[in-house]
């Protein structure tokens, strides 16, 4: 097939435009296949890492209205306690759904089963305050101050030997117990309470006095001793409620160290992407120039080499030779 200059021309520069449109469209996509998962990954890990913050936020307010419903005994803060440990499990149940992290996700089980194990305590202990009293005028607290007042009543009406000081003895002990929590408050009222009912026993009064003086008594041990009891549970379940809050924070710390990591990792997976976009960008530039120089050089061959020989026979024509035959099958 016999081509024009022109036509050649046109070729060589097709060649190179489309080697050039083809190095574009190669760059394009990869830029964009680098992009798009740059977007998609770096989305769902920021996500899970807010989230991973909230968990721990969320925690810490459990904690706090814990301690309010302690110090003040207003059910207000049971409430917002249950709220939290609610927003918890949501959470917990969001960054599962959105996490790929085989690592993470053991780690939220059971983050999940000490939040668990940490409501059901919460639950009992809010029991156990409710009965002890939220006020001293309510539950057991309420029945042992009524008992109280009406044997420091007897107390002063009856000629007990020591009575009113051993009386206002057994109630310093029991407001040092109630400030104090020690166990030796609990011992020095009781032994209080032993020698009032000695001096009952001794006391120079009817039976029947007596009698009534020591159920008084019996009471007000009895109430006492409720009290102790409740605090005890009380005691129990907050070391129940603590070393499973202990456990959720250092698991949800765990997660938050997880998560970064996996952050990290997404990062370098990206630059290593990007290098190789930018990588294969290089070689098909390289290739698209090798190929352009290629169709330029025989483009040029076919222009130059019959110039050439038109040249030489010009000389030899103009030197008078006639006898030189031009050759050249082209139609340019």
């Amino acid at each position: 097939m016999v081509l024009s200059l022109g036509k050649k021309m046109g070729i060589g520069f097709g060649i190179v435009i489309l080697l050039i449109i083809i190095n574009s469209t190669v760059s394009i996509k990869s830029l964009k296949s680098v992009i798009h998962s740059f977007e998609g990954k770096v989305m769902v890990e920021k996500d899970i890492q807010l989230k991973s913050e909230k968990l721990r936020i969320e925690l810490l307010q459990i904690r706090r209205r814990e301690k309010d419903f302690m110090s003040r005994k207003d059910i207000q803060y049971s409430d917002l306690v249950n709220k939290y440990l609610n927003n918890t499990r949501s959470t917990i149940a969001e960054m599962e759904n959105t996490s790929s992290n085989t690592v993470i996700m053991p780690k939220l089980r059971n983050l999940k089963n000490e939040i668990d194990k940490y409501a059901v305590d919460f639950g009992k202990l809010v029991q156990v305050v409710v009965a002890r009293g939220l006020t001293e005028n309510d539950g057991v607290q309420g029945e042992f101050r009524t008992a109280a007042h009406r044997f420091e009543t007897a107390v002063k009406a009856n000629p007990i030997r020591n009575g009113q000081r051993l009386y206002l003895t057994a109630r310093k002990h029991e407001k040092d117990y109630m400030l104090r929590g020690a166990k030796k408050y609990i011992d020095r009222t009781k032994k209080v309470i032993e020698q009032l009912r000695k001096n009952v026993l001794l006391a120079q009064i009817n039976q029947k006095s007596k009698k009534s003086f020591m159920d008084l008594l019996d009471i007000y041990e009895r109430g006492f001793s409720a009290l102790v009891h409740k605090d005890e549970e009380i005691n129990i379940h907050l070391a129940s409620m603590k070393k499973s809050a202990d456990k959720a924070l250092s698991l949800a710390e765990d997660v938050d160290i997880l998560q970064e990591k996996m952050a990290n990792k997404l990062v370098e997976e990206i630059k290593a992407l990007d290098s190789s976009s930018v990588s294969t960008l290089w070689v098909v530039s390289i290739l698209s120039i090798l190929v352009g120089l290629a169709a330029a050089f025989f483009l040029t061959r076919m222009i130059t080499v019959p110039l050439s020989k038109v040249k030489d026979v010009a000389w030899r024509i103009a030197e008078g030779d006639l006898s030189e035959d031009l050759n050249i099958e082209q139609n340019d």
